[in-house]
């Protein structure tokens, strides 16, 4: 992030921070991710792109792996990139 802020290009750059689906680590009694419990079905979605995205705002809606295409696809229209 401060390298984007130093090369000035911060304020025109969608950021998107995701991962896998995490273990049980215990809750439950569950060490894996067999259970769809909140703990091991949550994934973390996280996108900075101060043009379109307010900062601070929260979606309180779970949306699924089926949803990231074409939210950062959506969001490549926003930024210009031709598909």
């Amino acid at each position: 992030m401060d390298q984007l802020k130093d090369l000035k290009i911060d304020q025109d750059t969608v950021v998107v921070f995701t991962s896998d689906h995490g273990d049980m680590l215990g809750e439950h009694g569950q060490l894996d991710k067999a259970t769809p419990y909140e703990t091991s079905a949550g994934v973390a979605f996280i996108v900075k792109y101060p043009r379109q995205v307010p900062k601070g705002k929260v979606i309180e809606t779970a949306y699924s792996t089926i949803d990231f295409a074409p939210t950062i696809l959506s969001l490549g229209k926003l930024v210009g990139i031709r598909m």
